[in-house]
């Protein structure tokens, strides 16, 4: 019975809570009742503010009457710091109701009348309120100049309040950019004005945001002690501040793994927030409290706090969190292994985010439209400027002319500069037109660039769907959203050509050329069309004489030949046929597309490289087209020393004709999938200890019990690398409490605590499980190669061991730690979380997997992603994570380190046996591999 009233009184609260938070304010009777007597004018007008300020969040429909009746009564009393005054409070509750462009207007016309008239304070409001509006839009660098320029004029009067509270505006707005450290500097700048001037609560605001401001940038633990040290203004906070501040606190205490005491000051901010009724930020703590427990693993209690958060959240109507909710429970519903539930809540989570989605996207369309209609007035007014000036222009030279029949020659010298004057003023108006024209380009051009986060926004989600639910999707519905997926890249690649032809008048368009097989690279160009050609019913037909490599930029070729293929599939009538060609010839390579379409005019033949350029002929025209795909495509072909070319008659089709210089033409980089595949492209073998992606040196802590080898590693690690020294393992131990390297350096044989001993504690540490462990040993037997893979061990060199290797090893682990930390940085997908256990539990498969077909030459990224049961790019996803590594790095370096072990163990006498019991077929280039991984080559460890 206890359990149903619990569930009774959850779904009931949050009514009773809202029923009471827009009750009718006290004031509002008595501001009527006054209001209702007979006032004079300007005794309305000093009561109007107030009643639309009781109004305006119990009932925003008669607070905007009466901001109008105030507005009317400003204007008939020519009261003019009440009229700007009435369109600020009509915009707060335009803001109220969700109308933000009804709101701006409202600043604007405002803000302009206050400058007008003069009205500093107002101007400043005016500037305030459309930042506001700017930012609540996304519209960051408009707000930005707005707060900035209240900043200068602060400035100027050297008004210290007014400079406090601008500073901290500006700093907001940078935060709300997410540029951290800008942030932080106006929020100092903020906090130290305030504290001049003894503004405590002003302070504080500052303070906190600094906080905000460190975590923006990663530095949790200084934002958590900065947080911490705001109970020093106690005399000032309400409940709302402690609240805040100790759910922030509570959060940046997770953040670095401080759990009970973040559980214990996040329970501190529930409790105040439960009293004060808010429930959206009640919302927000039940659902750091379930952050907490998720971390720990804890399901039962993700479901606990989670499950009283959401239906606050749906009462408040936060999209972000109720998204980041549901996505809880379906994680602590599927740990718990109640898959119904868990599928029920990812349906929530889909739903929410696609409704999240649609808001965003209507947004952008809107700031997009408000942006095209406002630029387009301006245009209008300047054309009617300028046909204006024009106009008065012609009168005057009329005028002049009369006068000049009357006058006669002696007037001849003034018709003269009449003219000359009327023809300066045309040449102006030309000018000015060109000018707009520019601005036209430009603005297209911004137009581009803005589309492609929504057309991001677009592609995500359709991938998503395609890779992940395509299997419980209808067919019907995986067709569409196909068609959808492929017009949506058709789109952007259009945006793209936008983009490009501005590179290209700037001179930034440049090549990046790899090692490309240019038969397949045409045979998949050409796959893009087939669907087309058989709904056209036209032939394809590709005719390849050679078979070759070429060191080109893969994708601007594709480029040219999508260009090319389009415009002849879009003039060749049904039934008609377009011929392929790939050849070399003499010292160029040829690469044509032909059609059997109606031909090129030949007036328009010389032009059609020309941008913008459209064919005047009828059936071309009617065709379309932007006029920028084939002198994109001639640029490309210039980068690359070749050109494009076209022939064509009419009535017997075209051919298009890329040359490109044989010396293009390379060598194949590899035989097989896994070394050739697009993602492990790596440059040539860096140099040892030289193979670091910082300017700083690398922290290395040496482990070794013995003087005089610790002293010469030392030596050869001092040039690259700062090295701290433990004499064992104990040691060793103590120092990582206060200092965390890049990696650990170990003997194995040590007093006190070896080197495995070591290595087995730190492993099952989470933090520092991921820093690389590599050993020095004397033994390479079997079991001590056991023993090292079980606990986890990165890499072990055998005693005597290479200066030069090891430099190289250390070099390889390091990059890989950076690279997984980068991983980890940049963020995971939700799903991609694993725990401790399982990351561990799950790469030991994967290696298990590799190891048991290692002589398979053919074996795939895909053959992994099929074993685990998740996409390519999940696997890339959370391998990258887990070992720095992608997948096809990680089957390559399974197979060197089989290798090695081989060779070490003497099993082989020849580097054929060793390739081949590795699965690799080209010697040479595994030799290469082998040489930049352990800086040592497979013969020198045969014939050692």
């Amino acid at each position: 019975m206890l359990r149903y009233l619990k569930i009774l009184l959850l779904f009931l609260l949050p009514a009773w809570v809202a029923a009471q938070s827009y009750q009718r304010p006290a004031r509002l009777d008595s501001l009527l009742s006054s209001y209702k007597q007979p006032l004079t004018d300007s005794l309305s007008l000093q009561l109007l503010p107030a009643i639309v300020d009781a109004y305006k969040y119990y009932n925003p429909d008669s607070a905007q009457y009466y901001a109008e009746q105030m507005l009317e009564l400003a204007q008939a009393n020519q009261s003019q710091a009440v009229t700007v005054l009435a369109r600020y409070k009509l915009g707060q509750v335009a803001i109220i109701k969700g109308r933000m462009q009804e709101s701006l207007a409202n600043y604007k016309k405002g803000y302009e009348l206050a400058v007008e008239w003069h009205l500093p304070e107002l101007i400043d409001d005016g500037r305030y309120y459309q930042a506001t509006v700017y930012e609540s839009i996304g519209e960051y660098q408009q707000a930005l100049n707005l707060h900035l320029a209240n900043l200068r004029e602060a400035e100027q009067a050297k008004d210290t309040f007014l400079l406090a509270q601008t500073s901290w505006e500006v700093g907001e707005n940078y935060r709300l950019q997410q540029d951290g450290p800008t942030a932080e500097k106006y929020f100092r700048q903020a906090l130290e004005l305030y504290t001049r001037l003894g503004d405590r609560r002003g302070a504080y605001k500052s303070e906190y945001h600094v906080a905000l401001g460190r975590d923006l940038q990663g530095h949790i633990a200084e934002a958590t002690q900065v947080l911490a040290g705001l109970f020093k203004y106690h005399d000032i906070l309400n409940s709302y501040d402690s609240a805040n501040i100790y759910n922030d606190l509570g959060r940046g205490l997770i953040d670095i793994g401080e759990y009970d005491s973040a559980e214990t000051v996040l329970l501190k901010a529930l409790q105040i927030r439960q009293k004060l009724f808010d429930l959206s930020r009640t919302a927000g703590t039940l659902n750091e409290l379930a952050t907490l427990h998720l971390r720990q693993g804890n399901y039962a209690k993700v479901l606990e706090y989670d499950l009283q958060a959401l239906p606050l959240a749906e009462e408040s109507g936060n999209i972000y969190k109720l998204i980041d909710i549901t996505d809880k429970l379906n994680q602590a519903y599927y740990g718990l292994g109640k898959y119904k539930e868990a599928y029920d809540y990812l349906q929530k989570y889909q739903q929410y985010t696609d409704s999240l989605f649609n808001e965003q996207k209507a947004r952008a369309v809107a700031n997009v439209q408000t942006r095209y209609e406002t630029e387009k007035k301006e245009q209008e007014n300047q054309l009617l400027k300028q046909e204006k000036q024009l106009a008065l222009a012609t009168i005057r030279r009329q005028n002049f002319l009369t006068i000049s029949s009357i006058v006669g020659l002696i007037l001849v010298s003034v018709i003269a500069f009449i003219a000359w004057r009327a023809y300066r003023i045309k040449q102006q108006a030309v000018q000015e037109i060109n000018r707009l024209h520019q601005a036209q380009n430009k603005w297209f051009n911004n137009i581009a660039h803005e589309l492609r986060t929504p057309l991001t926004l677009i592609l995500a989600p359709l991938n998503t769907l395609l890779d992940k639910y395509q299997a419980d999707l209808p067919a019907r519905a995986v067709k569409e959203l196909e068609v959808a997926n492929k017009n949506s890249k058709h789109l952007l690649r259009l945006v793209n050509q936008i983009l490009d032809v501005s590179k290209m008048d700037a001179g930034e368009l440049t090549l990046e050329a790899i090692p490309s097989h240019i038969p397949t690279l045409v045979k998949q160009t050409v796959a893009f069309f087939t669907s087309l050609a058989e709904y056209k019913n036209i032939t394809l037909q590709v005719n390849i004489t050679n078979d070759f490599w070429a060191e080109v930029d893969a994708e601007k070729i594709q480029n040219i030949l999508i260009n090319l293929l389009a415009n002849a599939l879009k003039f060749t009538p049904p039934g008609g046929k377009v011929k392929i060609g790939l050849r070399q010839k003499d010292d160029h390579i040829l690469l044509t597309v032909h059609d059997n379409g109606p031909g090129i005019p030949p007036q328009d033949l010389p032009h059609i490289f020309e941008r913008f350029y459209q064919v005047q002929d009828a059936d071309h025209t009617q065709q379309g087209g932007s006029g920028i795909g084939l002198a994109l495509a001639r640029e490309f072909a210039r980068l690359h020393n070749g050109r494009l070319t076209a022939q064509s008659k009419s009535g017997q089709g075209s051919t298009f004709t890329l040359e490109l210089p044989a010396n293009l033409i390379c060598e194949p980089p590899a035989t097989q999938a896994v070394e050739d595949s697009a993602e492990d492209k790596e440059p040539a073998a860096p140099q040892p200890a030289l193979a670091i992606r910082s300017s700083e040196k690398p922290n290395i802590l040496l482990v070794e019990d013995n003087p005089d080898m610790q002293a010469y590693i030392e030596d050869n690690l001092r040039e690259a690398y700062h090295v701290v020294k433990a004499k064992d393992g104990q040691e060793a131990l103590e120092i990582l409490q206060k200092f965390t390297p890049d990696l650990i350096l170990s003997d194995v044989m040590m007093p006190r605590l070896d080197g495995l001993q070591l290595a087995r504690k730190l492993k099952e540490n989470r933090k520092y499980k991921s820093i690389p462990f590599l050993t020095l040993t004397a033994r390479i037997d079997e079991e001590t190669k056991f023993d090292a893979l079980r606990i986890g061990i990165d890499d072990y060199m055998v005693k005597p061991f290479n200066t030069e290797e090891l430099l190289t090893r250390i070099a390889n682990l390091i990059d890989n730690y950076r690279a997984r930390k980068e991983a980890i940085r940049e963020g995971l997908h939700p799903d991609d979380d694993l725990a401790l256990s399982q990351e561990e539990e799950w790469v030991n498969k994967l290696k298990e997997r590799v190891l048991q077909d290692i002589t398979n030459n053919k074996l795939s990224v895909k053959d992994l992603s099929d074993f685990s049961s998740m996409s390519e790019s999940t696997l890339h996803r959370l391998l990258k994570k887990t070992t720095g590594l992608t997948p096809g790095q990680f089957i390559r370096e399974i197979r060197l380190q089989k290798a090695l072990e081989l060779l070490e163990l003497k099993k082989y006498n020849t580097v054929a046996e060793v390739v081949y019991a590795v699965g690799f077929e080209n010697q040479s280039y595994f030799g290469k591999l082998f040489k930049k991984r352990f800086g040592k080559s497979i013969r020198d460890y045969l014939t050692s």
